[in-house]
């Protein structure tokens, strides 16, 4: 009877001490994209859900220490610093935490980092925004408020297609679309006086020249006189960056 016992001890040993864990292992495809085991095997879950910071295995082994620690990020992820969880690259910096320790926001790893696309950085040098975002004189973007600060504004130049003028004041940047269209969209509401407005026959966002010429408004304070008389670049004139 002894004996017997110990043969089944046996037994279960070499059957369970030689059964590697299947964690991360392919079990297939679904929906087009590749799943993996659970290590208990009990489950599959999408590859994607590897460390990625929230568990998805019943059994925890998904996120567990040893195994990400070791896990090789997917193409276009990156790990955070703890080196436990991975994240979506563009992820980075988008000052919205993705990492479980926050590092994907921190000054150490945004400081001086490119900004994607059409953004551009604060003062900080940490934060990035849209470019249409800088010197709007509506909403303040940056954290250090940088975005719409004076001494930075006066001498920024409106390169941005939908905010390529300048107000008088020489501080906002608009869209010539939204010139003389009857809503102020200028702080000082230069871009909707008068004499910036008044048409004399000319045509629809046209604007008279002192000569009686007529030109198109967006061609007011482009560097460029299109009048004949020069009046289109008198000051205070807008700084057109066509």
């Amino acid at each position: 009877m002894e004996k017997m016992i110990i043969i089944k001890a046996a037994v279960i040993l070499f059957l369970f001490g030689t059964v590697e864990s299947q964690l991360g292992t392919s079990c297939g495809i679904l929906y087009k994209t590749k799943q993996v085991h659970c290590e208990d095997n009990s489950e599959c879950v999408f590859e994607h859900n590897l460390c990625d910071g929230s568990s998805q295995c019943p059994d925890g082994s998904d996120e567990r220490e040893d195994f990400c620690t070791d896990y090789q990020c997917r193409e276009g992820d990156v790990k955070c610093a703890d080196g436990r969880q991975c994240i979506w690259k563009p992820a980075l910096c988008n000052e919205y935490i993705a990492c479980n320790d926050g590092s994907d926001e921190s000054e150490a790893t945004c400081k001086g980092r490119p900004c994607p696309g059409t953004e551009v950085h604060c003062a900080d040098q940490i934060q990035c925004i849209d470019i249409w975002e800088q010197c709007d004189g509506k909403t303040v973007h940056c954290r250090d408020g940088s975005d719409d600060q004076e001494n930075i504004c006066r001498n920024y130049t409106c390169t941005h297609g939908s905010a390529n003028l300048k107000c008088a004041d020489d501080l906002q940047c608009f869209s010539y679309l939204h010139l003389c269209d009857g809503q102020p969209d200028c702080n000082d509401g230069s871009d909707e006086t008068f004499n910036l407005c008044k048409t004399n026959y000319c045509g629809w966002r046209q604007r008279s020249c002192d000569n009686g010429n007529c030109v198109y408004i967006h061609q007011f304070c482009n560097g460029r006189d299109d009048c004949g008389d020069n009046s289109d670049e008198k000051e205070p004139c807008f700084r057109n960056n066509y």
